[in-house]
């Protein structure tokens, strides 16, 4: 079998993260290799960096400290313009088809793990679907919520707590009422944190989906995920072989 080779370079802020890629790819790109790979590009998995200015406060690597290596994904979308895990994967599969294709090595490196961890378990993404779809309803009763979820619950201030208990039917738009919408992530984000860093709070249409899962099943839709991804065939990686410097 012919192996497409993949490095992913990944960790938190500040620990040097793209300089080690670049070095990387200008270390692939002197000599021959035997396996015929030749070369390297970087593509980008940091969920800030793909925008367009704002190069200090996302930390990105200035042209000139690049060394010549191309850089994809970073710096092509509008500041405010949604882009979301599963648009960020299509377009780093594609990146990597296609840099592959030159015979050269792809490297994606980010800070931001959600992604990385969608990029290499394809399966991730299906479960989250599969949570945030509609809930077939046997009964109008309301599921019991454990304690601990129930006193989270009891923390919402006023405003908060009715929002939760009058759950809107249709999500706001965060374009025309980003008051709504960033008050629905703030109920997400205290009832269900690890989902709520999932999604935008412009999102509004996963994050209403979220707490509507909290309501009808009594349960934090992170809590179900983690259940659903104790299935082997949820943790099957989508490359055969991987280096990953941490």
């Amino acid at each position: 079998m012919n192996v497409r080779p993949l490095i992913t370079v990944c960790g938190t802020t500040g620990v040097g993260k793209s300089n080690l890629a670049i070095e990387l790819a200008v270390h692939l790109s002197r000599g021959t290799r035997k396996d015929g790979w030749r070369g390297a590009r970087i593509i980008n998995a940091d969920s800030m960096q793909v925008y367009r200015g704002m190069d200090v406060i996302t930390n990105k690597v200035p042209e000139a400290e690049r060394q010549g290596v191309e850089h994809l994904l970073m710096g092509f979308k509008s500041p405010g313009e949604q882009y979301v895990v599963g648009q960020w994967v299509q377009d780093a599969l594609k990146e990597i088809d296609d840099t592959h294709r030159r015979n050269e090595i792809p490297i994606v490196v980010g800070g931001t793990s959600y992604w990385m961890q969608h990029l290499m378990f394809p399966n991730r993404l299906s479960l989250e679907t599969n949570i945030l779809a509609p809930l077939a309803s046997s009964s109008t009763s309301s599921p019991v919520m454990s304690q601990e979820l129930a006193e989270t619950v009891a923390t919402l201030t006023p405003d908060l707590f009715v929002l939760f208990n009058n759950l809107p039917e249709h999500p706001p738009s965060a374009q025309a009422d980003p008051d709504a919408a960033y008050k629905l992530h703030m109920v997400l984000s205290i009832l269900d944190p690890p989902v709520a860093n999932r999604w935008h709070w412009k999102d509004t249409r996963k994050v209403l989906r979220s707490l509507g899962v909290i309501k009808e099943t009594g349960r934090r839709p992170s809590e179900i995920m983690q259940d659903q991804t104790k299935d082997l065939s949820a943790s099957k990686p989508r490359f055969l072989r991987r280096a990953s410097f941490q």
